[in-house]
């Protein structure tokens, strides 16, 4: 299938996967965006719209996907146990990581090396010219869906046992408990002295990243939280992304809700922001990404009482026998078949 763009006021539609898209990235200069899906594919585009670079090579979806500092490379994350490190103007795949299971999260550090969180419930670090881990993070009673890094270098992780951890080095320095399921999503403040995670459990909190106390937790979500992010520069808000079709925008500091945009027609796996806190790109299974203006999004998508609803009992499709709502007047229908991830 080839690929593209079409365009709404206020966002950028990027299409080409033929199948739901697990991850989304920008690039530190917010030109470009980077793409995993279940289709086994990473993709580039530049983030008006237009299809760069397609990147084949892995043998089952991708899970995680990210730039490098400088945006020369791209690494890619896949249930086919490997981590891939591309050449993001050749699209040359210039080193293989393998692990012992999928490969849920990867990110660069910023000495080149690369932060991988993996299904065997260890993190690691690894040195990408010698495809070598050079570190384990070990502890996680399950598979760690997500990993970060901190400014000063600690590291995060989030868990199928329901726990993130804070590292330095190979040492845990805390495990913050008070999900009530899986952890899909971890990220630092910009000074790193606060970490949010995503949850199965509906919720993403927000813990003091220096003694692990529980800081405040923001509810309304009607399905898991997939993803999670504090803006860039002063941290003011908290982006989450959610399997009720919505990625919402808070008030980091009260925790209000600011924003509830709708516009995909299925679950969002994954949403970012650029650098500059001008974008956001979102992932979803209803095949495509989107990229959004965030002063558009604050003005468009104020909370509306049709998208909080109640939430329903854990496993119980919130909406459904409805199409996706994509704003007060008109409705899609839901992109992707029913076994879709």
């Amino acid at each position: 299938m080839g690929g593209g763009a079409s365009k709404e006021a206020g966002e950028v539609q990027l299409c080409g996967h033929s199948g739901p898209i697990l991850a989304v990235a920008f690039n530190d200069d917010s030109t470009m965006v980077a793409t995993g899906s279940k289709d086994q594919t990473c993709r580039l585009y530049d983030a008006t719209g237009p299809l760069v670079k397609t990147l084949v090579g892995h043998e089952e979806a991708v899970l995680s996907c990210a730039f490098s500092g400088d945006g020369a490379r791209v690494v890619s994350g896949s249930g086919d146990g490997t981590a891939r490190c591309w050449d993001a103007a050749t699209g040359e795949c210039v080193a293989v990581l393998k692990h012992p299971d999928s490969v849920r999260s990867c990110v660069f550090e910023d000495g080149g090396g690369v932060l991988t969180g993996c299904g065997d419930g260890v993190a690691r670090i690894w040195d990408t010219e010698a495809a070598v881990a050079v570190e384990t993070l070990e502890g996680h009673a399950g598979a760690v869906y997500d990993c970060c890094y901190a400014s000063d270098g600690r590291v995060a992780t989030g868990s199928q046992d329901g726990t993130a951890k804070l590292w330095h080095k190979q040492a845990a320095l805390l495990t913050l408990t008070g999900h009530d399921s899986c952890v899909y999503s971890v990220a630092f403040c910009p000074d790193g002295s606060k970490l949010v995670s995503g949850s199965e459990d509906r919720t993403a909190k927000v813990w003091d990243a220096a003694t692990g106390a529980l800081l405040r937790t923001l509810e309304g979500h009607l399905g898991d939280v997939s993803s999670c992010a504090f803006s860039p520069g002063d941290g003011a808000m908290i982006l989450t992304a959610s399997e009720d079709r919505t990625m919402r925008l808070w008030d980091a500091a009260s925790t209000e809700l600011k924003a509830c945009c709708d516009r995909h027609g299925a679950e969002v796996n994954a949403a970012v922001f650029s650098r500059d806190c001008t974008k956001i790109a979102t992932a979803s299974k209803d095949r495509t990404a989107r990229v959004f203006d965030v002063k558009a999004t604050l003005v468009a998508s104020r909370p509306r009482k049709s998208l909080l609803r109640k939430p329903r009992a854990k496993g119980v499709d919130p909406f459904p026998d409805e199409p996706a709502w994509v704003d007060d007047g008109a409705a899609v229908s839901e992109g992707g078949s029913d076994d879709d991830d």
